[in-house]
């Protein structure tokens, strides 16, 4: 039997890059967790001492290549009572759980506590912004109610006649409708619905940030000399691919969000919605902590932020079917920002590991 799409693309992701993790040792900060040879599980580390590639360590060698903070020798064990491929949303939650316990602070725990209980909120709210949406392409009198305030949505009784109103012109039962709609709402998880007051568009945010990035590289590559501009370039081209296929998506969404009545009515619409918010997840994720550390450095001096970029370049995550040229990246000054950004690199014994058990494919 052949894979479906969306195992098929899970498994282009999970094999070619892997999922992020939020570690804080700076040695392994931008590493990634994907499938190896014989689909055991590896850690992809990026832009060690300006490697001309990306070393592939063995899952259960990793707390031999850098001394572990306590928060990532936690992380990591947890992550080993879990097999077989990493997704992006499973990779966040395991983070989440860790961050929870403390280890990162109370006024960090106590920010994922909150956070973890406003996802059911959140999805409630998706939850009946569709159901509105429906309820405006075939029941326009009963949508009126439902968006009388915030408050209405969370009234059963509204909810329920809601779905009594526009169940018949699907050929549904209300009960079916409300899983069908459940299903999309936790499909466009991170996405939203694009409506004005979306609390859950964490992707939508990352788009429009990403394209801040972009048009901040380009301006940064005019006024680089062109003896270190081929690290803009790359971080640019890379940034500028990522942003042009996240916008696609979300894009790709909004269209299928349109017609609400075909999406509650077709499984093989609600498998491509899937299909297309599973790759923008994939395709957003590590972004964030690249993103973050650019804003640190945005304001400070120019050699800070050249040797930053350098450093991005050779870490920033590919993407299936796009040629990225993070080769151009290197040479002294990605070497010199891999040393002072992820701090003292021991080559020994990262050699000593690499010889061992890993590997270092050629970026």
């Amino acid at each position: 039997m052949s894979p479906t799409p969306l195992a098929q693309l899970n498994d282009n992701y999970v094999r070619l890059r892997g999922a992020s993790l939020p570690f804080t040792t700076p040695v392994i900060r931008f590493a990634r967790a994907r499938l190896g040879p014989e689909s055991v599980r590896e850690f992809v580390v990026p832009g060690l001492v300006g490697s001309r590639g990306d070393y592939m360590i063995p899952w259960t060698y990793l707390p031999e290549l850098a001394q572990l903070t306590v928060h990532d020798r936690l992380l990591w064990e947890a992550l080993c009572f879990t097999r077989g491929p990493l997704f992006p949303p499973d990779a966040r939650r395991i983070a989440r759980e860790v961050a929870a316990s403390g280890v990162l602070g109370i006024v960090r725990a106590e920010a994922v506590r909150r956070e973890h209980q406003s996802e059911t909120v959140l999805r409630h709210f998706v939850h009946a912004a569709l159901l509105s949406r429906l309820l405006a392409e075939t029941a326009p009198e009963a949508a009126a109610e439902l968006s009388r305030g915030a408050h209405a949505r969370f009234r059963q009784d509204v909810v329920q006649a809601g779905l009594i109103a526009a169940a018949p012109h699907l050929g549904l039962a209300p009960a079916e409708l409300f899983d069908r709609l459940g299903e999309v709402a936790v499909s466009v998880a991170g996405i939203g619905t694009g409506s004005r007051g979306d609390a859950d568009d964490r992707l939508r945010h990352l788009h429009a940030r990403l394209g801040a990035f972009a048009e901040a590289m380009h301006r940064f590559a005019l006024e680089e000399p062109i003896e270190t501009a081929g690290s803009v370039v790359a971080l640019l081209q890379i940034a500028d691919a990522t942003h042009e296929r996240l916008g696609a998506l979300i894009r790709a969404v909004d269209e299928d969000l349109s017609d609400m009545r075909r999406l509650t009515s077709s499984a093989e619409a609600r498998a491509a919605l899937g299909l297309r918010t599973a790759e923008a997840d994939w395709v957003a994720d590590g972004w964030d902590t690249i993103l973050e550390q650019w804003g640190l450095a945005e304001g400070g001096p120019r050699l800070a932020q050249r040797e930053l970029v350098a450093l991005l370049a050779q870490v920033t995550p590919p993407l299936p079917g796009v040629d990225l040229q993070r080769g151009t990246a290197r040479g002294a000054l990605a070497g010199q920002a891999a040393k002072d950004l992820l701090g003292e690199v021991d080559i020994d014994r990262v050699a000593r590991v690499a010889r061992r058990a890993g590997r270092v494919v050629a970026a």
